[in-house]
């Protein structure tokens, strides 16, 4: 799952126009489709607030930094979309002030601070789901051993065996699945600054 944000009426001084292609032709060639992409990466590269893309693995931290950040800019429902694609629509005022707020962030070392933190986190999940794994792992042999199916999986376990699965599986840390990256968070507040407003889709 990934979150695609659209500028509204993003600044394009220059005036260049965004590349087309026809996708209802049949057989397009590989080197038109690459060109056209290489285009569209140029043009947005190059007009700021087109477009910004993240997966759901960046997209979360990124915007719950920013409702940390922008909790007077942001309503309740606008902070609810950390999870939400269905093009929510945050106005021109809002998105300004975000990238305000996102910049002071950057400049002051905050921004910074929370990727240390969110490292951290992720290095103590890392080592928690390797110890999941391992445990897994020697429950599946096991499994093979008791069965003699070397290919079975985890759903089609024996009972017993399977709430053993579904217990050992359950401490899992999900939070080391969520990275931060105060580059990434630029290329967002550059995105914000200049997109007009922009839909969360």
């Amino acid at each position: 799952m990934g979150f695609d944000l659209y500028g509204k009426n993003p600044e394009n001084p220059k005036g260049l126009s965004a590349p087309k292609i026809d996708w209802t032709r049949s057989n397009i060639p590989e080197k038109e489709k690459k060109k056209h992409f290489d285009a569209v990466n140029d043009f947005q590269n190059k007009v700021k607030g087109d477009y910004f893309r993240a997966n759901v693995w960046w997209w979360r931290p990124i915007w719950d930094f920013t409702c940390r950040k922008c909790g007077d800019i942001l309503t309740d429902k606008d902070m609810d979309y950390r999870s939400s694609n269905d093009n929510h629509f945050i106005n021109k005022s809002k998105s300004k002030r975000i990238a305000t707020r996102l910049n002071k962030a950057i400049t002051n070392g905050s921004a910074k601070k929370y990727e240390e933190q969110i490292a951290i986190t992720q290095a103590r999940g890392k080592e928690i789901n390797d110890n999941v794994d391992k445990k897994l792992d020697k429950l599946k042999k096991e499994v093979e051993e008791a069965t003699g199916d070397k290919n079975i999986a985890p759903s089609d376990y024996p009972e017993s065996y399977k709430k053993r699965w579904d217990e050992t599986y359950s401490r899992r840390d999900w939070g080391s699945s969520y990275p931060f990256n105060t580059k990434y968070l630029k290329e967002f507040s550059d995105f914000c600054n200049e997109s007009g407003g922009f839909y969360i889709g």
